[in-house]
């Protein structure tokens, strides 16, 4: 409906002010979202609006790009982008109700445009909620688990008693290594899981050298991560046991089919 809106609007407001507008409003919403990943924690901000402000952001992006966007290639390509509107408006609208009726995780899937010969994926995650990891962080207090060194740095000891974290202990059954909320740490995050373009050439030129369908694409996962979370994955379990931290992975393709 974003978009609807902002075709109808376009000649009154003009496209530049429509995209300085729109683009303006995205800058802002990511900027709330980076201070809220920066300070959300400490202020104990509700994860609500983390949501708010990237259904913001969506919101900017579909009453200026994609509106743009349409009209200009409606205007290069007139019998090409039949049913774009549509497609771009529908997806806007899809993104804010999945995300405000699932928590865990959210998927984009085929954003392909009618008629065009570029075709993009993306999946995240947005899980918005709270965890305690008692492995990680507690192991270390617990018996003979590893220490990282800002753990060691950071815990108590009688030189260090204004430490963040317990002093360090061979015991099996030291108070350090105990359940506690004190171990409960905001674990939102948002993360593009994965994300593919790709470009297949007409099939006007493939079919001259006997060639049905060429594709070529680049994909990649794990490409970013917005969180509070230091140090470790926020997507690990509870119980992650040694837990190794997910990759990022970069590949190129190219399919051919005869």
């Amino acid at each position: 409906m974003t978009t609807i809106l902002a075709l109808v609007i376009i000649d009154k407001v003009g496209r530049k002010k429509l995209v300085y507008y729109g683009v303006s409003g995205m800058v802002v919403s990511l900027i709330l979202i980076g201070l809220y990943f920066l300070f959300g924690e400490t202020l104990n901000v509700s994860s609500l609006f983390l949501l708010v402000f990237f259904l913001f952001y969506v919101f900017c992006c579909a009453v200026s790009i994609c509106a743009v966007v349409f009209v200009l290639l409606s205007e290069m390509y007139p019998t090409k982008v039949r049913g774009l509107a549509m497609s771009i408006a529908g997806f806007a609208l899809w993104i804010g109700t999945y995300l405000i009726g699932q928590l865990t995780p959210w998927m984009l899937q085929n954003l392909t445009p009618a008629g065009t010969l570029f075709d993009v994926y993306l999946c995240g995650s947005y899980p918005g909620a709270g965890w305690v990891d008692d492995t990680f962080y507690t192991r270390p207090f617990y018996a003979d688990g590893n220490a990282p060194y800002y753990l060691v740095e950071g815990a108590w000891t009688p030189e260090n008693r204004n430490a963040k974290y317990p002093r360090l202990s061979t015991e099996a059954r030291l108070n350090g290594g105990k359940y506690s909320d004190w171990w409960v740490k905001n674990g939102t995050y948002i993360r593009l899981k994965n994300a593919q373009i790709g470009y297949t050439l007409p099939t006007e030129l493939t079919r001259k050298v006997g060639i049905e369908k060429v594709r070529a694409y680049v994909s990649g996962s794990n490409l970013f991560t917005l969180t509070g979370v230091k140090y470790f994955d926020p997507e690990m379990p509870n119980v992650n046991q040694g837990y190794y931290p997910q990759q990022r992975v970069y590949e190129f393709g190219l399919n051919i089919t005869f």
